[in-house]
C-alpha cells in the first residue's frame, strides 16, 4: 500500500493505472482533489486505525475511502485506490 497524501496526486499516475491495472502489485491511495492541511490528519488517522487493526479483517477499500472522508463533514478529496 502506497498512501499518495498530496493535492490531487491521482493525476500524476493517471497513465500508470491504466497501463499496469491487470497486473498490479501494489495498491496506491490518491486524491482527486485539493488535500487541507487542516483535515488530512483526521484522515490519515482513520486509515492507520484500518492499516493496524488487531482483528483480521479484510475491509473493502470503499468502506475505509468513506470513513477517511467523514471528518470533511460533506466534503470530497475524491479519494481513490488504483495498482501499479
Amino acid at each position: 500500500i502506497f498512501f499518495f497524501d498530496s493535492c490531487s496526486s491521482y493525476s500524476y499516475y493517471l497513465e500508470h493505472f491504466a497501463a499496469e491495472k491487470t497486473k498490479a502489485k501494489i495498491d496506491v491511495v490518491s486524491y482527486g482533489l485539493s488535500s487541507y492541511f487542516e483535515t488530512g490528519t483526521a484522515g490519515l488517522f482513520v486509515f492507520l486505525d484500518y492499516l493496524f487493526m488487531p482483528e483480521d479483517t479484510d475491509v473493502e477499500w470503499m468502506t475505509i475511502l468513506k470513513d477517511m472522508e467523514k471528518p470533511l463533514e460533506g466534503d470530497s478529496y475524491l479519494l481513490n485506490v488504483g495498482g501499479i
